[in-house]
């Protein structure tokens, strides 16, 4: 892969992963909130494919964007009581 720039990675990612462009608005509630300085951190919680509610961390950078997000996927091998924390 020889990508040059970042919609070419984004392209190429889509393809790859053959995931949807289409923007999903996710539902969620918002559980608490905590000013970080540079940044908020909001704990939710929102509902997982099988109707659990799933709690997140979801980071809201302050100032003027655009800023770059990361999306963090973990494992957790059937050891659903580790969740978010071993990241």
């Amino acid at each position: 892969m020889n990508t040059e720039t970042i919609p070419d990675l984004r392209n190429y990612l889509i393809c790859t992963l053959k995931i949807s462009n289409s923007n999903i608005n996710t539902q969620f509630i918002t559980l608490s909130t905590e000013d970080k300085g540079d940044y908020d951190q909001l704990l939710i919680e929102y509902e997982g494919y099988e109707k659990d509610q799933i709690p997140a961390y979801f980071l809201i950078p302050k100032g003027e964007g655009p800023f770059p997000a990361v999306l963090i996927h973990h494992q957790h091998n059937s050891e659903w009581h580790l969740g978010k924390s071993e990241v």
